[in-house]
């Protein structure tokens, strides 16, 4: 048997702002108690990271701290005076060109802490396996007289999966976003500079006014033009095509050094149960 492989960065480029497509043989959404609360972790960590955030830019105006008010009150004046539309876009490629930098010197720290996030992610797991999830998906068969309740528990336990549901596409965008700038997926990475460079240029030598122009007059005229065209948002199309963290850790690559690892540590194991 023979295969050909055919593979164009133009086409993939342009398959990756297109609609993402829909699994057929998707499972319907269960209410999982482990799943549930790592969703609300992986959002408050999130949560935690912004308000951190908010907290040092507030830092600035009260200066908290001299230096970095200083700093930042210099860079807003030299904005504010010399800033043009072509900025934000360079700043983001310095912003993707900084991380590409570190990523490609604290690989082997990066991989380590990859192992590490593994490792706590099965003791997490390890940490709720004891509970039973049967309790919640599969309630026992009712009497007549307590089809009420149980009704409400089921109605319960749908508002429980939307939430689930939820935190988890919450948690995934941002995650998507971050491995964007992470160099996750170089391909994504590197479209994104090239974008964020065609678009500066454009800033850089055309005005501001006639982007936009030709930016609503396409975005009206494309049901006109297209009348079968399906309505997507090319942003969001692009970042679903990122990984999250967790299907980072679905697909990464098996190491033979950490699978010979993992033996030796269950043989030993096993010996030491024997010989207690």
């Amino acid at each position: 048997m023979t295969c050909r492989f055919a593979y164009n960065n133009v086409r993939a480029a342009v398959r990756t702002i297109s609609p993402r497509e829909a699994k057929v043989l998707d499972e319907e959404p269960k209410l999982n108690r482990k799943r549930l609360i790592k969703n609300i972790r992986r959002v408050s960590s999130q949560i935690e990271t912004a308000y951190s955030a908010i907290q040092f830019v507030n830092g600035l105006f009260q200066w908290t701290n001299y230096v970095h008010s200083s700093l930042a009150f210099v860079v807003f004046v030299l904005l504010s005076l010399y800033g043009e539309w072509w900025m934000p876009f360079m700043m983001l490629v310095l912003v993707f060109v900084y991380q590409y930098i570190a990523v490609g010197m604290l690989t082997h720290q990066t991989k380590g802490l990859l192992e590490h996030s593994t490792e706590e992610s099965t003791d997490s797991e390890s940490e709720f396996s004891g509970l039973d999830d049967e309790d919640l998906t599969s309630p026992n068969k009712p009497n007549e007289e307590k089809k009420g309740i149980v009704k409400k528990l089921k109605q319960f336990q749908n508002v429980l999966i939307i939430v689930q549901n939820t935190l988890d596409q919450i948690a995934s965008t941002v995650e998507r976003v971050y491995n964007l700038f992470n160099w996750s997926v170089p391909f994504c990475s590197m479209m994104a500079v090239t974008i964020l460079c065609v678009a500066a240029t454009l800033f850089y030598f055309i005005p501001p006014n006639y982007l936009v122009l030709a930016w609503g007059v396409n975005k009206f005229s494309k049901r006109l033009l297209r009348p079968n065209h399906i309505p997507n948002n090319e942003l969001m199309d692009f970042i679903s095509c990122l990984p999250s963290d967790e299907e980072l850790l679905m697909r990464k690559e098996l190491r033979p050094h950490l699978l010979s690892r993992k033996k030796r540590s269950s043989k030993n194991m096993v010996k030491h149960h024997n010989n207690s």
